[in-house]
């Protein structure tokens, strides 16, 4: 990859991160986020970020794994060290959704163009 594609991909990325990070907080700030699950993944990374069994109340499980098995949320926890709450879920969610960017921009760049690659994966992220 040419460095000119790689600054203009990371760009795309940061800026699209800070998007997706804003809209998610805005909306939850406004109560427009699924309290529910919210509840229930803030319960569930708190727990775990403090070496405890992945307990929600919410949805009333002594052990979320039970349940679910999900072993990313594992490496959420470390997160709510340095900032617990249900905001630290949307940044990393949106962190996350942003890099599933690159992969699409890298198999568009294989077929097509660097021009075309960059609108894919811009078109990509406005419908993410």
């Amino acid at each position: 990859m040419i460095r000119s594609e790689r600054a203009a991909i990371i760009v795309i990325v940061a800026f699209f991160a800070l998007a997706y990070a804003l809209y998610g907080l805005f909306r939850h700030w406004h109560f427009g986020s699924s309290a529910y699950d919210m509840g229930i993944f803030d319960q569930v990374v708190w727990h775990l970020s403090r070496f405890e069994t992945p307990a929600s109340t919410v949805r009333g499980f002594s052990n979320f794994l039970g349940d679910h098995f999900w072993p990313v949320l594992v490496l959420l926890a470390p997160l709510y060290w340095v900032a617990p709450g249900p905001e630290t879920l949307i940044a990393a969610q949106a962190v996350l959704f942003a890099a599933s960017i690159v992969p699409v921009f890298l198999c568009a760049r294989n077929r097509h163009a660097i021009g075309p690659a960059l609108s894919l994966a811009i078109s990509y992220a406005c419908f993410l």
